[in-house]
């Protein structure tokens, strides 16, 4: 009977935990998509600045259009 309860505890435990990093991880993180507008004023920023160290070079317009909404529980 001890291990049989044991048992059901330890399932128990990772059914929640399971449970909870799927909600921590996965429902606080949104694709949002830019229009045209906000695509050019972003490549309009990007040329504007002066990259001396060259780290925003591999800035693709695609990656320019992937932003991810945070929200805060």
């Amino acid at each position: 009977m001890i291990i049989l309860t044991s048992k059901i505890s330890l399932l128990l435990l990772l059914l929640l935990s399971i449970t909870t990093f799927h909600k921590t991880m996965c429902s606080n993180y949104t694709v949002v998509q830019c229009n045209e507008k906000d695509r050019e004023t972003l490549l309009n920023f990007k040329r504007g600045i002066n990259d001396s160290l060259s780290r925003i070079s591999k800035w693709s317009t695609e990656e320019l259009l992937k932003f991810i909404s945070m929200t805060i529980n």
